[in-house]
């Protein structure tokens, strides 16, 4: 029993979703390897800069937090 078609229009947002993740994740691929890490080390890395940013931004509020 063959699957049911989706319409026109939904397969092709589909089709532009995929794409656009596999571009993604290309480009992170590419940006890893240029920072001599991996996707996941770069995921890492940039959630420490914004936890950082974010402790910069509101100190006295992690610091009560701390204490």
């Amino acid at each position: 029993m063959a699957r049911p078609r989706l319409p026109n229009e939904r397969r092709k947002r589909i089709t532009m979703t995929v794409r656009m993740r596999v571009d993604l994740d290309d480009g992170l691929t590419a940006v890893a390897h240029l920072r001599g890490t991996t996707k996941s080390g770069l995921v890492s890395q940039y959630a420490a800069e914004l936890i950082r940013l974010e402790q910069e931004r509101d100190r006295p509020s992690f610091v009560e937090i701390l204490n």
